[in-house]
This record gives structure tokens, C-alpha cells and sequence, in this order.
């Protein structure tokens, strides 16, 4: 099955196309796909009704993030997958919570379910 979905909304501002200033969804592409969809229920994420035995998409405030395959996201691109879990993929996805006292909390949370913390929270502020 594949999955194509576009939706352009137009804003015309003196005769100039302007793109729409947002994201509506994010996939990421898995290497296990069953993991990760676990992973985001252990969280205790809403997923949509839109999910298939290997899609997954889960509201989040503002954005759907989604889950599918890496093999099958990336058909049709004429671009090879890296195999190897083990390299930085360009991209980093954060929680922002709504009180410092959050933060710990949401860390352990993300941790006890299998969560790997790549950069430990801190203030911002270097050292």
C-alpha cells in the first residue's frame, strides 16, 4: 500500500503565492516499526483512527506525527536506506513541557518505557 497525501493551502498576498508558515505531519520512517508504535502508546499517545497494521499516526498539539516503514517511506524516492541504525540521521525531535518541573518527570517517563536519552536535559545555559 502507499500512502501519498498533499495538501497545499494558498494564501494569495498581492498576487504572490505564499506557503503556508506550518507542518501538519511528520513521518518517521522505522526500523521497527512495532517497537516505536509501542513506544508512542507506552507514552500514552492518542492515536488516530488513519492507522493500518503498519502505519501508526498519533495526534500531538499542532503537529500528527506518524510511523511506517523506512523501506516502504522511502519507495518511490530513488534513494537507498541506510541500513545501519548506528549514525545521525539529521534531524532531532523535542517535548517541550509547560513547567521546569516538567522536564525530570517527562525524562523518566520517556526512560522507564525504553526511551534512549541521547542529550541529558540542562538550562541552556552551558556550563
Amino acid at each position: 500500500m502507499k500512502i501519498l497525501k498533499i495538501t497545499v493551502l494558498k494564501y494569495i498576498e498581492k498576487d504572490d503565492f505564499v506557503v503556508p508558515q506550518r507542518l501538519s505531519l511528520v513521518t518517521i520512517g522505522c526500523f521497527d516499526f512495532l517497537l516505536l508504535r509501542k513506544f508512542y502508546q507506552d507514552l500514552g499517545w492518542e492515536e488516530t483512527d488513519n492507522g493500518y497494521t503498519d502505519y501508526a499516526v498519533f495526534k500531538t498539539v499542532g503537529v500528527l506525527l506518524s510511523l511506517y516503514s523506512v523501506e516502504k517511506l522511502a519507495e518511490g524516492t530513488g534513494l537507498d536506506v541506510q541500513k545501519s541504525t548506528k549514525f545521525f540521521k539529521g534531524i532531532t525531535f523535542a517535548i517541550n513541557v509547560d513547567k521546569p518541573s516538567q522536564v525530570d518527570e517527562t525524562i523518566e517517563a520517556v526512560r522507564s518505557i525504553g526511551g534512549k536519552i541521547i542529550s541529558e536535559p540542562n538550562d541552556g545555559k552551558g556550563d
